[in-house]
């Protein structure tokens, strides 16, 4: 089973918000929720011939047959990342692997991909083709780039994070793999829960200091490695006392939300300012760690709940949709400047918090709805465009500050350039722009 059918239908959220539609138009949550905002649609797609077509491996070459992937389609893609060079890597989920395009900032609408990570070649899709190694995936989903090039790969379906030093070639093998003790083991925790151990990565971050971290999904925890090496141990845990405590399978529906413990985290992110953001998923939140150094530190700021001990599917009911509120998200991302960038995957929209710095406060901009109240796949509308989402899953920020989601069921990578996204600071003379 792979990730893109293990999310599916897993939240309660898209059964809530279609009891109450009805409801959900009328409702408002303070002025933020009903307020509209610019226009701001995607300049190029990757992944389909055009904004419209939307499907598992839809937007293939000519020559290739439908049912089948090839260098410009792509199916589930679940994560996006930008490397120093400015090339795009997108962890192409349902085709259980990670494929590249050369440049995030040039890249035309339905251009094919350049090199692929996981398979032989662009027309393999297996999850573990041929048996768990070193060269193969099953249902990548989180990526992340350290300055010296490496790219790291949450392969969550084999149970483990995998290195590519110097990735060139198609199909080239890891070189460093965590998690597990040797390239062919792909069990959830082998060996037992403990610091050597993963059950489920999502997310994965490489800070400036090469420190890896790590969104352990089933184990509800976030874990830190300072000094990545095969089979080696974790050195900081988040989110549970210790190495050896499992997370709960069901603690999005306990009411026991707080500042030390995480349920389901993904995502994770270092801003410049060395703190570690999470998607902390089960609680429909994201947290800030300030310079975490101790096991089970507290957050010092939450974003989509007022507080710490809020925790649930306040967000997901219907009405309730706001720019304060978050449902199940998957994905946190950073800017330049210190802005903070949330995959809110169930509201199927990405949200942006200009300067956070107090717990509960909103977002300033969204994509994928149009408005702070809309929650719906593709905006409610019959057919995905430019400017709609359904279940946007992972999102970058590029050199000179595009934007790049992942639209996980829209099987398709959008980009947005920045001069959509800007926006006057204070005191700025719109007529001189």
């Amino acid at each position: 089973m792979t990730m893109r059918r293990f999310f599916t239908g897993s939240t309660g959220a898209r059964l809530v918000r279609a009891a109450g539609a009805a409801l959900a138009a009328l409702l408002a949550f303070g002025g933020l929720a009903s307020a509209t905002v610019a226009d701001r649609s995607a300049d190029a797609v990757l992944g389909q011939p055009d904004f419209t077509t939307v499907g598992c491996n839809r937007g293939g070459l000519a020559a290739s047959p439908a049912s089948l992937p090839d260098a410009a389609s792509l199916c589930g893609p679940a994560a996006v990342v930008v490397d120093r060079v400015g090339r795009l890597w997108v962890a192409d989920s349902g085709n259980n692997r990670v494929v590249r395009w050369p440049n995030a900032e040039a890249f035309v609408t339905h251009q094919a991909a350049d090199l692929v990570l996981g398979q032989p070649g662009f027309t393999s899709a297996a999850c573990n083709a041929g048996g768990i190694n070193a060269r193969t995936l099953c249902g990548p989903f989180g990526l992340a780039v350290e300055d010296s090039g490496a790219l790291w790969v949450a392969d969550s379906g084999n149970n483990r994070l995998l290195r590519y030093a110097h990735p060139r070639v198609h199909g080239q093998a890891a070189d460093l793999v965590l998690g597990q003790p040797d390239f062919t083991h792909g069990g959830c925790n082998t060996g037992g829960v403990s610091a050597r151990s993963l059950c489920r990565p999502l997310g994965v971050a490489s800070d400036r200091a090469r420190h890896l971290y790590v969104g352990d999904f089933e184990n509800g925890r976030v874990l830190a490695y300072y000094h990545p090496r095969t089979g080696g141990r974790a050195d900081l845990v988040l989110g549970q006392p210790d190495f050896a405590t499992p997370g709960r399978s069901r603690c999005f529906v306990e009411a026991h939300a707080n500042a030390k413990e995480l349920c389901q985290p993904a995502g994770v992110a270092v801003d410049n300012f060395r703190r570690l953001w999470i998607a902390d998923r089960g609680h429909s939140r994201v947290l800030a760690f300030t310079r975490p150094r101790a096991n089970q530190q507290s957050a010092d700021l939450v974003l989509g709940h007022p507080d710490f001990g809020s925790g649930g599917l306040d967000g997901c009911r219907p009405g309730q949709t706001s720019a304060t509120s978050l449902c199940f998200p998957l994905w946190v991302g950073v800017g330049v400047r210190g802005e903070v960038y949330v995959a809110d995957t169930a509201d199927s929209r990405v949200l942006r918090y200009a300067r956070p710095h107090t717990s509960g406060q909103p977002a300033d901009w969204l994509l994928g709805q149009p408005e702070f109240a809309g929650s719906f796949c593709n905006a409610g509308r019959s057919n995905a465009d430019r400017d709609t989402l359904c279940r946007a899953e992972g999102m970058a920020v590029d050199r000179r500050g595009d934007v790049l989601v992942a639209d996980s069921d829209n099987s398709r990578v959008l980009r947005y350039h920045r001069s959509t996204l800007a926006e006057p600071e204070p005191g700025e003379d719109d007529d001189d722009a």
